[in-house]
């Protein structure tokens, strides 16, 4: 008997380890800033992120933009960026 609750036991511990790897499998991946690199281009850049848009130094976004490499569309502020 205590073999068989040993045995239901390690049954248990595997079947809910693998179910948390299938659902760490499924789940989606979020896109941060972490995921842009210091020197990386426009076009390598991940286009996983949302509301593209020309910035007004901190203020709300003005003109949207598709991606990125858009940014080039965008007015200069004062100092040049």
């Amino acid at each position: 008997m205590r073999r068989f609750a040993i045995a239901c036991v390690a049954a248990l511990l595997v079947s809910s380890t693998l179910t948390d790897r299938l659902h760490a499998q499924q789940r989606v991946r979020r896109f941060t800033i972490w995921d842009i690199h210091l020197g990386e281009t426009a076009a390598g850049i991940p286009n996983e992120y949302i509301n593209y848009a020309c910035g007004t130094n901190g203020g709300p976004p003005s003109i949207p933009i598709a991606d990125f490499a858009g940014f080039r569309k965008c007015k200069p502020d004062s100092l040049g960026f």
